[in-house]
């Protein structure tokens, strides 16, 4: 791939997922306290299916990455929790950038009765599984250098910067 398909690749990135809560209090004192996300914004739209939709940044502001679209009474109880069954949207992966950050997501978690607080992964990633109060399956991980990974992951592209554990990529590094 030559430079400016890279260039021009790197102008698009995920904006926010969104997700359906039946209650935005519940959803944001969690996602608050516990996550560690900041709500910054809360729509009260008129003539919408919905009541509220709060709007979710990460510890610095920057830019939002969550939104939680409040409709009361929706039921949001999942059938299963296998990967692949649980739903349009399968789960959401915040990432912390290093393992003392991941010890104290990890207590919090436990602490809400979110998470045993044990972890899994390959050699690259690791990841902390927990269910919110909706009853979503989610995960927290941290991303070292894809440079350290298993006998299973296979590195395909190795034209494009890959993740590091600061978040930059390996294109960035001094």
């Amino acid at each position: 791939m030559s430079t400016p398909e890279i260039a021009h690749r790197r102008a698009l990135t995920l904006g926010h997922p969104a997700v359906i809560t039946p209650d935005l209090d519940r959803f944001r004192r969690f996602y608050e306290d516990v996550i560690g996300l900041r709500l910054t914004v809360i729509d009260h739209p008129l003539r919408a299916p919905y009541r509220r939709v709060g709007s979710f940044t990460d510890a610095t502001g920057s830019s939002v990455v969550l939104a939680a679209y409040e409709i009361p009474h929706h039921r949001t109880e999942l059938a299963d929790d296998l990967l692949g069954r649980r739903g349009r949207i399968d789960h959401l992966a915040f990432v912390v950038h290093d393992d003392a950050a991941l010890a104290a997501v990890a207590t919090r978690l436990v602490d809400a009765g979110a998470s045993s607080g044990a972890t899994d992964g390959t050699g690259w990633q690791q990841s902390l599984h927990f269910v919110d109060p909706d009853g979503a399956h989610h995960v927290v991980q941290i991303r070292r250098d894809v440079a350290q990974h298993s006998e299973h992951t296979e590195l395909v592209d190795q034209a494009t910067p890959t993740p590091t554990p600061s978040g930059d990529s390996d294109e960035q590094r001094p």
